[in-house]
């Protein structure tokens, strides 16, 4: 997350859509606001984290559909049928289907996030390595739901990307022998292999129709995280090498 000097102090690390009033739009960006009230300390960066951040909560939305009920009027023409709520009676909780809607959703938040931003790079800063090709083709090489297939994608795309930036991220831990002297310890976790269970298991989900019964709110809670780090690493590595404002410099230059 954070480091020791706080130098993305205007993340909003809660996932919870701030004012956007000031930050660049595109002219299809129709975001005019706020969405659950402002969290004062909290912010959004670019425009391009900010489109994650909308679907992120979205997708978090849908993990409380556990406070629904099922209907059963007679009279309700959306009404399951016998056979359906006895199987939902019998065999799946509601609760540990919305967070299977959920998390596929936030995963697809995280693909779209990384697609869309390696296209504007490839195509404002990087145009010369699309050459005689279309970048459709050259995004279609790639799989942004795949680790090492989005690492590839980055590495060709950015001469200075190296996986260790996007697959370990720095975690505060307090050491309780140093807190008298105000000291706070960082240290690194690899993320790669939660990444690989959590993106096999949205695959279950999409392709094979899986239900995991042990996909309960703690487990929900962590992909979630997990999905924010993955996204920010690469939302950071923008930031630290200059790659947004490069960007919105050239967009500026087409659309001005």
């Amino acid at each position: 997350m954070t480091n020791k000097d706080n130098k993305y102090k205007e993340h909003c690390w809660q996932s919870i859509p701030c004012e956007y009033g000031n930050f660049k739009r595109t002219p299809c960006d129709q975001y005019f606001g706020d969405v659950f009230g402002q969290v004062f300390g909290f912010g959004s960066s670019h425009w391009l984290y900010r489109r994650f951040h909308k679907s992120y909560c979205k997708a978090q939305i849908l993990s409380n559909l556990s406070g629904y009920n099922l209907s059963k009027k007679e009279d309700d023409k959306y009404m399951m049928s016998i056979q359906t709520s006895e199987l939902q009676e019998q065999n799946y909780s509601i609760e540990l289907l919305a967070f299977h809607s959920s998390l596929v959703s936030m995963i697809s938040a995280c693909e779209i996030f990384l697609k869309d931003s390696f296209r504007y790079f490839l195509q404002y800063l990087f145009p010369k390595k699309i050459k005689n090709q279309s970048i459709e083709k050259v995004i279609r090489r790639y799989n942004f739901q795949n680790i090492e297939s989005t690492i590839k994608a980055y590495r060709w795309l950015f001469d200075d990307f190296n996986e260790k930036i996007v697959l370990t991220t720095k975690e505060l831990r307090k050491d309780y022998n140093k807190e008298m002297h105000g000291e706070n310890l960082f240290y690194s976790i690899e993320i790669q292999n939660y990444l690989s269970e959590m993106l096999n298991r949205r695959h279950k989900i999409i392709h094979e129709s899986y239900y995991f019964t042990d996909l309960d709110k703690r487990r929900f809670e962590f992909y979630s995280y997990l999905c924010f780090l993955w996204v920010d690493n690469f939302n950071c590595f923008f930031i630290d090498n200059h790659y947004y404002e490069k960007l919105d410099k050239e967009y500026d230059n087409i659309f001005k």
